[in-house]
């Protein structure tokens, strides 16, 4: 389910895409990224301006290949991943060559025949060729039947390590929405997906990868934690709300009739951030205050904020329609609380809040602070508020 789409306007983050940006075409530099924040808080935005930059050839002559690929779209098939990852290399990697190139014909016959390939549920093999030069080749099997998921995935990083030799230019693999690297534990030498990933990160070759994902308690254990086996790997960037000045910029933007007191109240509602800002903005009806349009589109069936709420609480807890996570949260959305105030506004047994609250935090709905325990976003809170309201 998607509410809305990444704007191509990059507003308030040039220092993060400078940041990056600077690192990529550094020839000294071998870094990697982990752009880590709240869900729709910009970071899908970063990701695209830096991959359009590096694509235009105008930092350092053109020195990256950058792909990008959803990890949400792919999280429960490995090998689906890295036949796109490999696919969208080789089609970047071409764009480069010669047009006489005998290896851009190769390569280009070899695309020619994708559709024929998925038919057949085969995949791409990447390889070398007689020359020494990155080639693609047909592997015919069966997926549903192929259980080599580890080898699927080793192939593409170790393709992208001799398309970076061959050609001296630096790889950028992006990778959005992260998180979901979890789901390939279930999957044949994927068990310890993170000893995996490390491997791949100690033997790439001018090969960087800038990481993206919403699931902020855990992309900082895995990535900031000295005990991960990712510890160290990546630069983490944390991406934050809006500075109000460009919160109105936006707001106004998306809203071209909103007054001085539409913007200010627009901020004091949603902060900085951007997507609920754009809803608000665009959602507003002639007339109407801002107050009303939130209040509508965040109690209304149809409203962007009600549907989007439901979407992200149902999916980060499989299992929401446990009474007890609602209850949780709408005791918290009247105030913060300790955890036997918690108990007894919510009507739950304290034996049973630390496994609820444990939950929570994980997927980033709820955060503890002074052993009082709060909602983490603002919109989420004054949903369940307003659901317990007459």
């Amino acid at each position: 389910m998607m509410i809305g789409k990444p704007p191509e306007d990059v507003i308030d983050r040039e220092s993060e895409v400078g940041r990056i940006l600077k690192a990529m075409t550094d020839k000294k530099a071998n870094a990697n990224f982990a752009l880590i924040g709240h869900r729709r808080i910009g970071k899908s935005t970063i990701l695209h301006k830096v991959k359009r930059e590096l694509e235009k050839g105008n930092h350092a002559a053109g020195c990256c290949i950058p792909v990008y690929v959803d990890l949400g779209e792919y999280r429960y098939s490995p090998v689906e991943l890295a036949e796109v990852l490999t696919e969208k290399l080789t089609r970047a990697y071409a764009k480069g060559l010669p047009k006489a190139s005998q290896l851009l014909s190769k390569i280009t016959s070899s695309l020619g025949q994708l559709a024929e390939i998925r038919r057949l549920r085969a995949r791409f093999l990447a390889k070398l060729d007689s020359t020494g030069q990155p080639a693609i080749e047909i592997d015919p099997y069966i997926k549903d039947r192929d259980s080599k998921y580890d080898r699927a995935l080793d192939n593409f990083f170790e393709y992208a390590n001799r398309i970076s030799e061959a050609s001296k230019r630096r790889v950028v693999i992006m990778i959005d929405e992260f998180q979901h690297v979890t789901e390939y534990v279930k999957y044949d030498g994927l068990e310890n997906i993170l000893d995996f990933l490390r491997a791949v990160l100690e033997r790439r070759k001018n090969v960087s990868f800038i990481v993206s994902g919403s699931r902020i308690h855990y992309l900082r254990n895995i990535l900031g934690e000295g005990g991960s086996p990712l510890f160290g790997h990546f630069a983490i960037i944390e991406v934050k709300p809006l500075a109000k000045e460009y919160a109105v910029d936006l707001f106004l933007k998306s809203n071209p009739r909103a007054t001085a007191q539409d913007c200010e109240d627009a901020y004091a509602l949603v902060d900085g951030h951007p997507f609920y800002l754009v809803m608000l903005a665009e959602a507003q009806t002639e007339g109407e205050s801002v107050k009303e349009t939130y209040r509508r589109i965040l109690t209304s069936t149809t409203g962007a904020l009600y549907l989007y709420v439901n979407y992200i609480v149902t999916e980060d807890l499989p299992n929401y329609k446990s009474t007890n996570y609602r209850r949780v949260l709408e005791s918290l959305a009247s105030g913060e609380k300790t955890i036997s105030e918690l108990a007894k506004d919510a009507d739950i047994r304290l034996t049973h809040l630390p496994r609820l609250l444990t939950k929570l935090i994980e997927y980033d709905l709820v955060y503890k602070e002074g052993g009082r325990y709060f909602i983490a976003d603002r919109v989420v809170r004054d949903y369940f508020k307003m659901r317990s309201q007459p």
